[in-house]
């Protein structure tokens, strides 16, 4: 058993993107991530850490980490729990901070177990997720409205979205102040990308992005209503157009990350033609609290 890192998301992607690619579905994030970075004219800030676990010829795990968002981990069908303590042990020799880690269950809590053992460190889970993937879209109830690309001119806007739509399902990153920095950011280059889109009804009333294609898939994110439009069907709608025009273009399939927390948003997407693959979890790794009365920390 061995451990490779490699230099750039192209070496990175020449050696796992087919084993990956096995079950694209679950592995799209890993995919579409470092598809986006090999394909990018411009270097990420700082490098990112590609890392694969190989048993001879075959890989047990595939783990990608862009700073400074969590370590992700792809694990294969052929997964053994000693490829976790490999890559643990390379993370450790390297000095990697390692501020989180996002992997399917079981693998995310075993890895943080083994990251934080023997370690001032502590770790909690942030959020539980589903994997829904989708290749054939089930039409919802019609909603009155149109969908359509967002323009310059809704830049403002989307702005405005993607701060409450982090606020409500990220409040932990929504708090920290360089996130809040980057977004109207995120929300200039979506639009220009020709992303973003937005279900019209006497004015915008909920939007969907497409984000991190991959060879046969891709994902759509940034779904969001807000509170006074929701529930009269203009997120269904916006989401199963936009799925579908995707699917006419060549993609086999859709993929969402939904939050187990928010029952309602999974239902509306089972309704749509969306089914589960995978459930992932994210945990944060913090130092250890202060001591109780025993002495002890916590």
């Amino acid at each position: 058993m061995s451990v490779t890192i490699y230099p750039t998301a192209r070496d990175f992607l020449a050696a796992v993107q087919t084993p990956l690619e096995a079950d694209e579905p679950l592995h799209s994030l890993v995919l579409g991530v470092c598809s986006h970075l090999a394909r990018s004219p411009e270097p990420p800030q700082e490098a990112p850490y590609l890392a694969a676990v190989w048993d001879r010829q075959k890989l047990l795990l595939a783990a990608m980490m862009i700073p400074p968002h969590h370590l992700v981990l792809a694990p294969t069908e052929h997964a053994d729990p000693r490829a976790l303590l490999a890559l643990v042990k390379e993370l450790r020799d390297s000095q990697r901070s390692v501020p989180g880690v996002q992997a399917p269950v079981p693998h995310a809590r075993r890895f943080a177990e083994l990251w934080c053992q023997g370690e001032e460190c502590r770790f909690h889970r942030l959020r539980r997720l589903e994997i829904l993937a989708l290749e054939t879209v089930l039409a919802p109830r019609p909603a009155p409205g149109h969908l359509r690309v967002a323009t310059q001119d809704d830049v403002s806007q989307v702005t405005e979205w993607l701060l409450a739509f982090q606020e409500e399902a990220l409040p932990e990153e929504a708090a920290q102040e360089e996130t809040r920095r980057r977004i109207p950011e995120i929300a200039r280059r979506v639009v220009e990308a020709g992303r973003l889109f937005l279900w019209e009804h006497g004015g915008p009333v909920s939007m969907v992005a497409l984000s991190r294609p991959t060879r046969h898939g891709v994902t759509l994110n940034m779904v969001y209503t807000p509170p006074p439009h929701r529930n009269k069907g203009y997120a269904s709608n916006a989401v199963a157009q936009l799925s579908q025009r995707l699917l006419a273009e060549g993609y086999r399939f859709c993929t969402l990350f939904v939050d187990q927390a928010n029952p309602i948003s999974t239902r509306l997407y089972r309704a749509i033609g969306y089914r589960p693959v995978a459930e992932v979890e994210v945990y944060r790794f913090q130092p250890p609290g202060p001591p109780n009365p025993d002495g002890k920390r916590i």
